[in-house]
């Protein structure tokens, strides 16, 4: 099991956006909240713009994007949290520690 490292977090915006942020580089993509919504309930994968994907990891405990060739996770709870409590709650993004 590889060790993470949290690298940013999940901001909630307007129109119904949802933007990740790493730390130190700004934004590095955006999802819909309708997306995200759906991933969360199972239905894979989805774009994160302006390029990348997003999915579930296999046990479903956690979202993964793919931006730039680099895999970035988002532990699911949290994100279920953050859209249950728009705007006002935002999720950690974490990353892998090689």
């Amino acid at each position: 099991m590889s060790p993470y490292l949290k690298v940013g977090r999940l901001l909630p915006g307007g129109d119904d956006l949802i933007h990740i942020v790493k730390d130190g580089t700004g934004e590095i993509g955006t999802v819909t909240k309708a997306d995200m919504i759906l991933t969360c309930g199972g239905l894979e994968p989805f774009p994160v713009l302006p390029s990348g994907e997003m999915d579930l990891s296999t046990p479903g405990k956690a979202v993964k994007f793919v931006i730039g060739e680099v895999l970035f996770l988002a532990i699911r709870s949290q994100v279920v949290g953050m859209v249950n409590e728009w705007p006002r709650k935002k999720a950690a993004l974490w990353g892998v520690v090689e």
